[in-house]
């Protein structure tokens, strides 16, 4: 097995991502619950693009500039933080993405400011 973990312990969105052999298992488990306190909460956020392509724009921290751009197909993630805008466009039709986002979300307006 190959693990690749993208963990940054003050981040509340984290990935790791195996590579498995053939009947490889883990033991069996539950998840427990752990005492978390936090006084202010940002959305992170992480995009697979399961079909079709995608465009990623990712933004300076003010939001003025495009800093990077990145043509996502499908097994390709991007992982958004609190620390740059983003916007996502599908290129071709019929494209699928699977979002994983931290919560609570309320609504778009308590969420997200435009930039």
């Amino acid at each position: 097995m190959v693990e690749l973990t993208y963990l940054q312990k003050d981040r509340f969105l984290q990935l790791g991502i195996f590579i498995l052999d053939k009947n490889q298992t883990f033991k069996p488990h539950r998840h427990i619950y752990k005492q978390f306190s936090t006084n202010l909460l940002i959305a992170n956020e992480a995009w697979v693009v399961m079909n079709g392509e995608v465009l990623a724009q990712y933004y300076d921290i003010q939001g003025d500039n495009i800093i990077c751009e990145k043509k996502l197909k499908a097994g390709d993630i991007t992982m958004s933080f609190q620390n740059g805008g983003h916007n996502y466009k599908s290129l071709k039709d019929e494209t699928v993405i699977y979002e994983f986002k931290s919560g609570p979300y309320k609504n778009q307006e308590w969420d997200k400011e435009m930039i």
